[in-house]
């Protein structure tokens, strides 16, 4: 008998065990998908073009005395703010097909001399002075996203009755990189 009751009693250590095993407590679970990160954009439009080189003026036949002025807009079409900033600031001349009466040959062109430029983003100046020493200060500028700001290049052949001759035939170049940058 003492067997049997041993054997009922080792049973039911075992039962409550299995049974204890597979008892749960609260238990509650939750499931995350889908997580993910999307990258912003910058995306700078010029005059409404996107592209990489873009012709915003082309005087022909200018003279002593003359002006002109010439307006973009600058456009953040990206989806983060930006900071504006202008680099690789290039300023070439060419003398041309020279005719009469211009005193002296140069290498370059004495247009860049003549030629007085105001450049503005924005509202803010960021110079105003003779082409052939252009240095834009007060950069960068904020464009914020979907923000516009008009870039204007004004310009004006400065009389100088001595030597606008030697500027005759002359062509002045101006070229450079706007850049949007990620504003911090």
């Amino acid at each position: 008998m003492k067997k049997i009751l041993l054997s009922l009693s080792a049973i039911a250590i075992v039962g409550v065990i299995a049974v204890s095993a597979t008892t749960a407590l609260f238990s509650d679970t939750e499931t995350s998908t889908g997580n993910t990160i999307s990258a912003g954009t910058l995306d700078l439009t010029v005059g409404g073009n996107d592209g990489t080189n873009s012709v915003f003026f082309n005087v022909t036949d200018a003279k002593p005395g003359q002006s002109g002025t010439q307006t973009y807009a600058l456009v953040n079409t990206g989806s983060i703010d930006g900071t504006l900033d202008v680099s690789g600031i290039t300023i070439t001349g060419d003398e041309g097909s020279t005719p009469e009466p211009e005193t002296e040959k140069n290498a370059g062109s004495e247009l860049t001399a003549h030629l007085t430029v105001t450049v503005t983003v924005g509202g803010t100046e960021l110079y105003t002075g003779p082409l052939n020493a252009l240095a834009l200060t007060g950069l960068p500028i904020d464009l914020l996203k979907t923000e516009s700001k008009n870039m204007t290049v004004a310009w004006s052949w400065n009389l100088d009755s001595e030597n606008d001759n030697n500027a005759m035939g002359d062509t002045a170049v101006l070229g450079f990189n706007i850049v949007l940058n990620q504003k911090n």
